[in-house]
C-alpha cells in the first residue's frame, strides 16, 4: 500500500491536489499527458488506484478519457516518424490495427536519425582535421589518426547532408511529419 501511495506522491507539484493526498488535480489532463508519452495504461493505474483508495473515485473516467485522448496523439505515423528521428524507442502501446503502420513510420525515422548521426561524425572528423591544419598542428601521428581527406569530402559530406533532407522531406511527407529544419527539399 505504501509503495501504491508513494506513486502519487511522484507527481510534480503542479498537478497535485491540496490536501492529504498527492494526487493530480486534474485526472483527464494527467491521463492526456501519460498518453501523449506512450505510458501504458496499466502502470499509471497504479497511481490512479492509489488516490481512488483515498476517495477519488470518479478520476477513474476522467483519467482514461483524458488517456485515450493523449494516445490517440502519440498514435499517429507523424508522432511515431518524429520519435524515431530524434531516436526514441519503439513504445508498443498503440491498437494493433495501426501497429505495421506506425511501426514503419518510426523505422523510417530511426533510419534518418542513424544517418544524421553518422553525417554529426564526419563532419566533427572533418572539423577537426580542419583545426589542426588552421593552426599547423598536423603532426604525422594527427595524419594518421585523422586520415588526410581529399579536398572533395568536404563537398561530399554537403551533398550527403542535402540527400539527407531531401529524404527526410520526402518521409515527413508521407506520415504527415514536419520536415527537419535547415533542409531545403
Amino acid at each position: 500500500m505504501a509503495l501504491l501511495l508513494g506513486g502519487c506522491a511522484a507527481h510534480p507539484p503542479e498537478a497535485r491536489q491540496s490536501g492529504a493526498q498527492s494526487c493530480p488535480a486534474d485526472w483527464a489532463e494527467f491521463g492526456e499527458a501519460q498518453g501523449q508519452a506512450g505510458h501504458r495504461l496499466g502502470i499509471v493505474e497504479l497511481h490512479l488506484e492509489a488516490c481512488s483508495n483515498a476517495g477519488v473515485q470518479q478520476a477513474r473516467a476522467a483519467f482514461r478519457a483524458g488517456h485515450a485522448e493523449g494516445l490517440a496523439g502519440f498514435c499517429t505515423t507523424a508522432a511515431q516518424y518524429a520519435r524515431g528521428r530524434s531516436g526514441e524507442a519503439w513504445r508498443n502501446v498503440c491498437p494493433a490495427e495501426a501497429h505495421n503502420a506506425l511501426r514503419e513510420a518510426h523505422a523510417d525515422g530511426l533510419r534518418v536519425h542513424a544517418e544524421g548521426e553518422a553525417l554529426a561524425k564526419q563532419r566533427a572528423r572533418l572539423a577537426d582535421i580542419e583545426q589542426y591544419a588552421r593552426v599547423g598542428a598536423v603532426q604525422p601521428r594527427d595524419r594518421e589518426r585523422f586520415g588526410d581527406p581529399p579536398l572533395h569530402e568536404r563537398e561530399a559530406l554537403r551533398a550527403a547532408e542535402r540527400a539527407l533532407y531531401r529524404e527526410d522531406a520526402r518521409l515527413s511527407r508521407r506520415h504527415g511529419a514536419e520536415p527537419l529544419a535547415g533542409g531545403s527539399a
